[in-house]
């Protein structure tokens, strides 16, 4: 298991980061931070700075890039009496992350996928990398497709996207746009964000198409498409920039637009979730504590500000007419509701919580005491994939909201309105999709002027 993924190393990872005129030596504590360009472009440097600032109250901060090798910055922070601490931050690409825990060259690692079985087989003398203490799910981005903003095209199906980056569709005429060849630019191999497009919209037999030109960079992938009215490309949502991007239907479902609720939510076909990965044996304190403030709710305003999507729980009143399949009791126990922004994920015919959802849990346990007084009801709505035996699926339904009944009773709240849906609303019609396999939280306030407090 360890040659190959040695073999994905950058040379830049096995090298000392080079810094032009630092503050101050860099005798004292490092932190190297290695992995996903999506995160190491601008939340890891921003985390980084505001941990030094409000959690190891560093009255000095600075950022400094290297001055050899792009996409590496180094972020310093000293304070009056403190030990100076340093953060290495090299973003070559999901697949680094691991590749430098597993030698030592990375203590946290970034990645805008889940860890592979691979990957966690070649860690596994480090501990567990998927337990509570290894996996740490930082915020949420949505793939988004991106076009020139004079393409005419709104919205288009994951199977249309599909076609034109895997070449079946090489021009917009084919679209009924009238513009020349499709140009296809796409992230290079190490990134995270091609390694999820590839598991979301390709598949083994529909490979990138040959033609397209890969980048290491969402920034300057997202300018060429904006400068080139005959693009399209796809990269994280903090980097639509000046390009236009596309609303995303799969099959007969409706197609949504990559905004911040329908990402919170992973409604959005093509959401994903970034990941810090930290050995569960990691006993270093100053490495924990940063992971555990990049969960908080001071570590997920960072996330909101450096243009991601929070884990931080808010309402909104959604558009039902968006939804295909609504069930009338459904529509009856929602009307003048709101639904959170939080979403509990199961895995494939079970209703045990993920690492998310256990922190959800303490989240929405905390948002729903601070409002109590304001709120008259809370509602858990189990949903599952299409098992073909209707009974099935409204019972794992029912069992999942239950899950999330317990979890919050443990944490001192009683929810006493759940209900469970089965398949009524599939987000996907594929029944192995895990968007299905949830359950959504709704609230009705005593008055609709009352405000809510999301801390």
């Amino acid at each position: 298991m360890t040659m190959p993924l040695i073999s994905r190393m950058r040379l830049a990872t096995l090298c000392g980061l080079v810094l032009s005129t630092p503050i101050y030596s860099h005798a004292g504590e490092l932190i190297r931070l290695h992995g996903s360009n999506t995160i190491g472009a601008q939340l890891a440097p921003a985390m980084a700075q505001q941990f030094l600032r409000q959690a190891y109250q560093a009255r000095e901060v600075a950022q400094q890039e290297t001055a050899e090798a792009q996409n590496e910055t180094r972020i310093m922070g000293k304070g009056e009496g403190k030990t100076p601490l340093s953060f290495d931050i090299q973003a070559h690409g999901s697949g680094t992350a691991f590749a430098d825990l597993l030698t030592g060259q990375a203590d946290i690692g970034m990645a805008s996928r889940v860890i592979k079985q691979s990957e966690r087989e070649a860690l596994n003398e480090q501990g567990d990398f998927v337990s509570m203490a290894g996996e740490y799910v930082i915020g949420l981005d949505g793939i988004a497709v991106i076009v020139h903003k004079r393409n005419p095209l709104r919205s288009l199906k994951v199977e249309q996207i599909r076609d034109i980056f895997s070449g079946q569709i090489h021009h917009w005429g084919e679209l009924g746009i009238s513009l020349g060849p499709i140009k296809v630019y796409a992230r290079d191999d190490k990134s995270g964000t091609y390694d999820t497009f590839k598991h979301l919209v390709l598949d083994k037999q529909h490979p990138l198409s040959p033609r397209a030109q890969r980048y290491e960079s969402n920034t300057r992938l997202s300018d060429d498409v904006a400068a080139d009215p005959d693009a399209i490309g796809f990269v994280g949502l903090p980097y639509i920039r000046s390009a236009k991007a596309l609303s995303v239907a799969r099959g007969s479902g409706a197609a949504l637009y990559p905004s911040k609720f329908n990402v919170a939510t992973e409604d959005y076909p093509l959401s994903r979730r970034l990941f810090f990965y930290i050995a569960p044996n990691n006993a270093n304190h100053l490495q924990r504590s940063f992971v555990n403030y990049a969960v908080s709710f001071e570590g997920q305003k960072v996330v909101e500000h450096s243009g991601f999507v929070s884990l931080n729980i808010y309402s909104e009143a959604p558009n039902l007419n968006a939804q295909q399949l609504l069930d009338e009791e459904f529509t009856r126990l929602t009307y003048g509701a709101e639904r959170l922004s939080v979403n509990f994920r199961f895995d494939q015919e079970s209703n045990e919580l993920d690492n998310r959802a256990l922190r959800d849990v303490e989240r929405l346990a905390g948002y729903l005491k601070r409002n109590k007084a304001v709120l008259e009801k809370v509602m858990l709505f189990g949903f599952s994939e299409d098992t073909a035996v209707p009974i099935f699926n409204i019972a794992l339904s029912e069992y999942r909201a239950e899950a999330v009944q317990r979890a919050l009773y443990k944490q001192g709240v009683d929810v006493h309105h759940l209900r469970g849906f089965g398949s009524e609303q599939l987000l996907d019609e594929r029944s192995s999709r895990e968007r299905n396999r949830r359950v959504e939280v709704w609230i009705k306030r005593r008055d609709s002027s009352a405000a809510i407090s999301s801390r």
